[in-house]
């Protein structure tokens, strides 16, 4: 990949353009030992390939930077293309605080968006035409500004949130640092009044960047692990349906769907976890079948701050959709979203009768997945045997259901 960019008065990097053959894309975090903390408005769209002042490319295969001159321009026209014609996923540093507007105008093919909460200045349409993007991978640092709710606001197509809890630790650094630092932000209760505030954390300074830079390799983005996963979460679908009142000329605007609560469930820029799952029966009325089984398995996969009362209203849910519940227990676990033994678990669940550990067998069986039939199949024996107690033989012999 070739990156066009520029250095700012700060002493970091504004990136004007991105070129390159390849769908996924990761932005580097340094170039030049600088941190990049700005994509310009139409980074990635599909205008023209200009000329720009003061501006250099960098190489990320050979980490070589040269002057963007009349000549280089020519040979990026005939050697790359711009990514907006095939980027399907984006990752965006730790360091970057602004995006430029229009920055993803036209990438219909963009599915998956992973980025930081400090990353705070968004510029407008972000994401104008990316009908495509179904996955947000969110790091949150909390206690600070966040940009989860202006993101989620921008992209009204159903989505799954990833949202991780940064490490404070990552996060240390410079907080005075007029580049870096951030607005300290306190959180507030289900009702929405302020508690305590919390202390501001930051997104690190320059020499915490630059101790990142020298770890990972010149030019990169740090590769480490990613933060761990607080919460897996499903915003639905929303649109705006808009009505005149002629001839008075009065507008009624009118939100459809229950994806628009979801996306306003913070406070003060937090992200209020026991507001969403009081949400729950707004999506069970509005929302299919299969939109809902999702919100209620993700939410059951990562119970972190999950009340009891909340448990029961999802598990209530699933109670009568076997079937979907199934499909998205194996679509979960071949996307390695979730472990075998996390599989083991949500499948041995209080719900799940012998009736249902049944319509469950036969529904993996459907899907023609080995290795999950076997672990129902095992987990059907271990809690309701193999039938052969006496009860069972008063039985009459029942209808083979399925078979191998």
């Amino acid at each position: 990949m070739k990156i066009i960019f520029s250095y700012t008065k700060d002493n970091s990097i504004i990136i004007r353009r991105c070129l390159s053959p390849s769908g996924e894309v990761t932005i580097p975090a340094f170039i030049d030992k600088k941190p990049v903390t700005e994509l310009a408005p139409y980074a990635f769209s599909r205008s023209e390939l200009v000329m720009y002042e003061n501006a250099f490319i960098f190489d990320t295969g050979d980490l070589s930077i040269e002057e963007c001159s009349p000549e280089a321009k020519e040979r990026l026209d005939k050697a790359e293309e711009v990514i907006c014609e095939r980027l399907v996923s984006i990752s965006l540093p730790r360091t970057l605080l602004k995006v430029g507007r229009y920055c993803f105008y036209g990438c219909e093919k963009l599915c998956s968006v992973s980025m930081y909460s400090t990353t705070i200045d968004l510029g407008f349409g972000m994401f104008t035409g990316c009908t495509g993007v179904r996955n947000l991978d969110m790091t949150v640092t909390e206690g600070v500004r966040s940009s989860l709710n202006d993101v989620l606001v921008n992209i009204r197509f159903p989505l799954k949130l990833t949202y991780r809890e940064a490490d404070p630790g990552d996060t240390s650094g410079d907080s005075e640092s007029p580049l870096y630092a951030t607005e300290k932000v306190a959180p507030s209760d289900l009702s929405g009044d302020l508690l305590p505030e919390c202390n501001n954390i930051g997104i690190g300074g320059i020499e915490s960047f630059e101790q990142s830079e020298k770890e990972s390799g010149f030019g990169s983005q740090a590769p480490g692990e990613k933060a761990p996963v607080k919460y897996r979460l499903i915003f639905p679908e929303y649109y705006e349906n808009s009505k005149e009142n002629t001839p008075a000329r009065i507008t009624v605007r009118d939100m459809q769907g229950s994806g628009y609560m979801y996306r306003n469930c913070f406070a003060n820029t937090m992200f209020q976890i026991k507001r969403y799952d009081s949400l729950f029966s707004y999506a069970e009325a509005l929302e299919p079948e299969e939109t809902v089984c999702e919100l209620a398995l993700c939410r059951l996969e990562t119970p972190c701050d999950l009340s009891e009362e909340a448990r029961k209203k999802y598990v209530s849910y699933l109670r009568f959709h076997a079937k979907k519940f199934t499909e998205l227990l194996i679509r979960h676990y071949e996307a390695g979203e979730i472990s075998m033994n996390k599989l083991k678990e949500l499948a041995s669940m209080d719900f799940v009768t012998e009736d249902y550990s049944s319509k469950m067998t036969e529904a993996a069986l459907d899907l023609k997945n080995p290795e999950v039939i076997s672990v129902l199949m095992d987990l059907r024996h271990e809690r309701f045997g193999s039938g052969d107690s006496a009860s069972e033989k008063e039985r009459p012999p029942r209808k083979r259901r399925f078979s191998l």
